[in-house]
């Protein structure tokens, strides 16, 4: 049997370790050795892992992270005014630049596609073609809905439509000034009205038309373009002469004037009384 004993049966080991606290802590734990730069770098990671959450499921320590939203309002950090301000600008006419790109998309998108109607403001009118229209009383109310069904079975787009339309009443535009100097040149070459008669014949049409043809009248004539028309010229320029005649005749109210001739008369002579 050995005689060993425990260091808590001898006396003069326990009074060694109470005397002397750092050989105690020697010797139950091993020897630590301290980095200096595990020291300083200490703190970093004290920073960033919270400390050990007092969870009773769990010993583990929990890390805290923290979301910060930035303000876009807010200048940056190291920023001054005036660089703030450059960089509001920028943002700003980006949005601009954005917005037109979307905008030159959408009405790119809508040039292709063939609408359900078809409208003629003056927004898909020439100016010029507008006042035209204007002027003349506007088209037919019901001239797009009976164009509405060959439009779209022909594909056609509103910018093609409107297109169309600018080139058609463009021409219809001058047309009225193109079908009166059409007309003069043919009245001009007329055997009865033209030639040699002709300034006794716009005489005689200048005769009627102030006796029976109001201002509105003869503005609508050339504004049609019929004002020089053969056969319109031809009727008012008998109307004057028929008139200048009648005006150049002695008057049947006088008690002195003769009679009219007949037509025998005219022949063959009056008869001697």
């Amino acid at each position: 049997m050995s005689d060993s004993k425990t260091p808590s049966d001898n006396p003069t080991s326990a009074l060694s370790a109470a005397a002397d606290p750092s050989a105690a802590a020697a010797s139950a734990s091993p020897a630590v050795t301290i980095d200096p730069k595990a020291a300083v770098a200490a703190p970093a990671v004290a920073a960033v892992a919270a400390p050990a959450a007092a969870d009773p499921k769990a010993g583990e320590a929990v890390a805290i992270e923290e979301v910060i939203t930035p303000d876009p309002n807010a200048p940056a950090t190291g920023v001054n005014a005036a660089e703030a301000k450059a960089l509001a600008d920028a943002a700003t006419a980006k949005a601009v630049t954005d917005k037109a790109a979307a905008d030159a998309t959408a009405e790119a998108a809508a040039a292709v596609a063939v609408p359900e109607s078809y409208a003629l403001d003056d927004k898909a009118l020439a100016p010029e073609v507008a006042k035209f229209l204007k002027e003349n009383g506007g088209l037919n109310p019901e001239l797009l809905p009976a164009l509405t069904p060959a439009l779209k079975e022909a594909k056609l787009t509103q910018k093609q439509f409107a297109g169309i339309v600018n080139a058609f009443l463009g021409f219809q535009q001058n047309l009225p000034a193109m079908m009166l100097n059409r007309d003069m040149a043919a009245v001009k070459a007329d055997p009865s009205i033209g030639g040699l008669n002709y300034s006794r014949s716009m005489e005689e049409v200048s005769v009627a038309l102030d006796a029976f043809a109001d201002p509105d009248f003869k503005k609508w004539t050339v504004q049609a373009g019929i004002a020089n028309k053969p056969e319109f010229v031809r009727v008012f320029q008998r109307i004057g002469r028929a008139m200048r005649a009648a005006s150049d005749s002695p008057s049947t109210s006088s008690p002195d004037a003769a009679a009219p001739e007949t037509m025998a008369q005219r022949m063959y002579g009056r008869k001697k009384t």
